[in-house]
């Protein structure tokens, strides 16, 4: 019975791992700026995000776990203003209608 238990969970997984997988074809990409890029401090920098996702809501741009700002239509563009001196890395999240967010790699700033 306790294999039979274990056996059901696994499969159970599998199939919910396979669905995520299904509802997440596409990506999300950081285009402006470029990885590595450097700014004076307290300027403004503009971040770009694309995405092609489908029923994307909104691209959310993060500095770490920060909230930085979100866009709700393409162009996902944001103006990060006022920026002070430091590192930072840079992710863009795009929040689907339905369906788990999807994460861009991280840039470094």
């Amino acid at each position: 019975m306790r294999k039979y238990f274990w056996g059901l969970i696994l499969f159970a997984a599998v199939l919910c791992a396979g669905r995520v997988g299904a509802q997440t074809n596409g990506s999300v990409q950081i285009v402006e700026p470029a990885d590595g890029a450097r700014f004076n401090p307290r300027t403004n920098i503009t971040l770009t995000a694309e995405t092609d996702l489908s029923g994307t809501k909104r691209v959310e741009f993060l500095s770490g776990a920060h909230l930085i700002g979100s866009v709700s239509n393409e162009p996902y563009t944001l103006t990060w203003s006022n920026v002070p001196r430091g590192a930072y890395n840079i992710t863009a999240r795009a929040i689907l209608a339905a369906g788990p967010s999807v994460d861009s790699p991280v840039i470094r700033l």
